[in-house]
């Protein structure tokens, strides 16, 4: 009965998920519709709406108020915080250094890593970074698939595997149900493997302990 009571709640969990991700793709669609009309009208790129709050809505449509310099720096590094019922909007060189703080991950010397296991098994192959749709052009069969996380248009690239391993997700991910249902090891969640592998490295994936290792 227990068991059974974790699988329905897994089955919850996977459809909110799903109800989660649809909301924010609408909302998105809707919210970027919102932003090349008031872009039109300011005569600024989407691009640099897309980098405003709600709040400077208002002073950029009516007093005519906004900053082109201070959204094209948003456009490279921006922190959003949300203290006291509003946004507080922060760029440039402050912003930098609390990324650098927060997140930058020192990846060099590096030679093994661990993460969480989707799909148990061992593999051994060239590195392949998949940042965007165009790097799958170059995916060779038997090629390890590592990238930040996994998307649908990238299974064509996944079914090509020997194994995927990512800086992100958890067992619900696109890539854990996919290297699953293909059968091929794969380790989530390694935070850096993007950044300590390069294309034409050899590595192997011990999706049996949940490690990461470069061999050459």
């Amino acid at each position: 009965k227990e068991f059974l009571n974790l699988i329905k709640i897994s089955e919850l969990f996977a459809y909110m998920q799903d109800q989660r991700k649809e909301g924010v793709t609408v909302c998105n669609h809707y919210q970027r519709l919102l932003f090349e009309e008031i872009g039109k009208r300011l005569n600024i790129p989407v691009e640099e709406m897309e980098n405003t709050v709600y709040s400077e809505l208002r002073e950029m449509l009516i007093d005519k108020k906004f900053d082109r310099k201070k959204l094209q720096s948003r456009r490279r590094h921006s922190l959003c915080i949300f203290p006291k019922g509003d946004w507080q909007v922060f760029d440039g060189k402050v912003v930098d250094e609390i990324y650098e703080q927060l997140f930058e991950v020192k990846s060099e010397g590096i030679e093994e890593l661990q993460g969480t296991v989707a799909s148990k098994g061992l593999a051994t192959g060239k590195v392949r970074l998949i940042y965007k749709i165009k790097d799958m052009e170059h995916m060779q069969k038997g090629e390890i698939i590592i990238s930040s996380m996994t998307r649908p248009e990238m299974v064509v690239a996944m079914k090509k595997a020997a194994a995927i391993v990512t800086d992100e997700g958890g067992i619900t991910s696109h890539a854990a149900i996919v290297s699953r249902e293909l059968g091929i090891p794969c380790i989530l969640g390694t935070k850096i493997a993007t950044k300590v592998f390069k294309n034409g490295d050899i590595a192997e994936v011990d999706a049996n302990n949940g490690i990461v290792r470069k061999l050459n």
